[in-house]
């Protein structure tokens, strides 16, 4: 059975921290003038974003770091929209 759930967010920070935790980043959606980051649902990834949002989470600097630069990367390549 295929599990199509996604989490989306407009947040660099929240999309950087999840990409950090090891989470694929399924896709970006153009939504002018936001980008919005896709990954898919699971228990663990609302796990990390609940406790992101209620500020109890923790990541190791250069870990987070790499994970923006990656992301940034992939926002300013003319021809992406899905990542493999």
């Amino acid at each position: 059975m295929r599990n199509d759930a996604t989490f989306e967010t407009d947040s660099l920070s929240l999309a950087s921290f999840i990409v950090a935790k090891g989470f694929k980043l399924e896709s970006i959606k153009d939504n002018y003038p936001k980008k919005i980051f896709v990954f898919a649902e699971s228990l663990e990834l609302s796990f990390f974003v609940e406790e992101y949002q209620n500020l109890g989470a923790t990541i190791e600097p250069q870990r987070h770091f790499s994970a923006i630069r990656f992301l940034k990367s992939v926002l300013h390549s003319k021809e992406v929209i899905h990542v493999q």
